[in-house]
């Protein structure tokens, strides 16, 4: 579903560099990583996707161990107002995972 959002232009993702490839996910063994713009629209999408997720598979997303990163850029208001709409935690530079740090340099 990600990826046909992409497809369809209603997700972008983030560049890893400048003129390089969007990444729009990644996905690990337990983990999945979601890039998008920080306004209401994508993260709008992002929660119907998941909720798509959940009726057709049958399994829940656990909101209480999700989280969400925020560029610095943004004003702290809309990444709050942002991660309730989500209804997850919004990560900051000294929350840990796996009891290593969340966010790291640049």
């Amino acid at each position: 579903m990600l990826r046909k959002a992409e497809e369809e232009g209603a997700m972008h993702g983030v560049r890893v560099c400048q003129g390089g490839p969007r990444v729009p996910h990644l996905l690990f063994t337990y983990d999945k990583f979601i890039f998008c713009d920080t306004n209401r629209e994508a993260l709008e999408l992002i929660t119907g996707l998941l909720a798509k997720f959940e009726s057709r598979s049958g399994l829940q997303v656990n909101y209480q161990k999700c989280g969400v990163v925020f560029s610095r850029n943004g004003p702290l208001h809309i990444q709050e107002e942002l991660a309730g709409l989500l209804r997850v935690v919004r990560i900051t530079k000294n929350d840990k995972y796996l009891g290593l740090p969340s966010i790291f340099g640049r």
